[in-house]
């Protein structure tokens, strides 16, 4: 005998196959989507995997001009496996979770290795650094037509409210039970089998644009006839709010170090904050600020810098990093800088740990900052 919860599970899936009008939804998708260089009448399967690991965590018109940018530098997969790194990861700044921009180029160094481009069975797919469930079904269904549903937090909250039923992002049950329904939908509703690509952008179009977390457009949405949130006026209670996550406080002191017209920056190390990225150096694992000074002339003097004329204090930023907030704090230190393989000494030559130069200053807006240190930097 089945229970209360199975019963729940059934009658909710059959509500969704029965209620849920696929050709209504594709209409309304292909008359008021937005107009996006990944999408195409026949979608170009580089561009859509490119434009998936660029979207994770990043809303769509701050991810835009990355994208252009990424694909007029590397216009094929071949192109982007042979970049170095540090080009790709130049080009990604700013745009954050920089682990997504190594796994990208790593995976497309696969691809061209292993497969002489991009792969073309799912599973192949699934063996590639940054490929999950999600970014397999979105390929997948997109570029290839295979009815893999996505789930993502547009479409959890278009079906949580469409099915009134209350499910929560980042809930290990909830998401699990969703992509179960979703899969069951997937596989016997015709309409989805001729176009699961479509389906499932439309379902993250709608999410995005008009069933929105905060002032949902319900009297616009294709799909009111049926919600069952919207039919009871309950569409505030799904889905359920996310779990409050502790955020972390992080203090780290930047240091602006300056010779002559050049500035000191270094390729971070491939652990923790910014990996591989180019940064200005800093002092991190701060107390307090009245520990910075002493730190930072410690840091010098393992540098070899033997005179230091002035440490002063210049500007401050603060930055939300997925569950840390990032106190950074820019220091002019003005010394008598030693040569550079004095400084190099002190590092290991390992490519996991950080490497220093120095650059031309006119060239620091362009050298691969992450966006926290853009911000210091500007206008210095």
């Amino acid at each position: 005998m089945r229970t209360q919860v199975e019963l729940d599970a059934v009658r909710d899936v059959e509500y969704l196959k029965q209620k849920l009008d696929v050709v209504v939804l594709l209409d309304w998708f292909m008359q008021c989507r937005r107009l996006l260089p990944w999408r195409a009448k026949n979608p170009n399967p580089y561009y859509v995997w490119l434009s998936e690991i660029m979207l994770q965590q990043t809303q769509v018109m701050q991810m835009r001009p990355y994208f252009e940018r990424f694909i007029a530098r590397f216009p094929s997969i071949f192109d982007l496996a042979l970049a170095e790194e540090q080009e790709v990861m130049a080009l990604w700044a700013g745009l954050g979770y920089y682990a997504r921009a190594r796994h990208m180029h790593r995976a497309a160094q696969i691809m061209v290795s292993q497969y002489q481009g991009l792969p073309q069975d799912a599973k192949a797919w699934s063996c590639l650094p940054g490929v999950g469930r999600y970014t397999l079904a979105a390929v997948r269904s997109i570029a290839y037509k295979e009815p893999m549903p996505v789930l993502d937090g547009n479409v959890l909250r278009v079906m949580s409210r469409f099915l009134a039923v209350p499910l929560r992002r980042g809930q290990i049950s909830d998401e699990k039970k969703l992509w179960q329904w979703l899969e069951s939908w997937f596989k016997t509703n015709s309409d989805i089998i001729a176009a699961p690509g479509d389906v499932n952008q439309a379902l993250m179009e709608l999410g995005a644009t008009i069933c929105r977390p905060v002032n949902p457009e319900c009297p616009v949405c294709p799909l009111r006839g049926s919600c069952a949130a919207y039919k009871y006026q309950t569409t505030d209670q799904y889905p359920l709010p996310k779990e409050k996550i502790t955020i972390k406080k992080i203090k780290i002191a930047a240091l602006w170090c300056v010779r002559d017209s050049q500035v000191l920056v270094m390729r971070r190390a491939a652990q923790g904050l910014w990996g591989k990225m180019t940064a200005l150096p800093c002092v991190e694992h701060l107390d307090t600020w009245a520990q910075a000074p002493v730190q930072i002339e410690n840091l010098l003097a393992e540098w070899g810098v033997q005179t230091i004329y002035q440490i002063k204090k210049i500007k401050r930023t603060q930055r939300i990093l997925t569950h840390r907030q990032v106190d950074l704090v820019l220091y002019q230190v003005d010394a008598k800088w030693p040569l550079l393989r004095s400084l190099k000494s002190k590092q290991s030559q390992d490519d996991e740990q950080p490497q220093m130069k120095w650059i031309d200053k006119s060239k620091i807006d362009t050298c691969g900052l992450p966006q926290a240190f853009l911000v210091l930097v500007k206008n210095i």
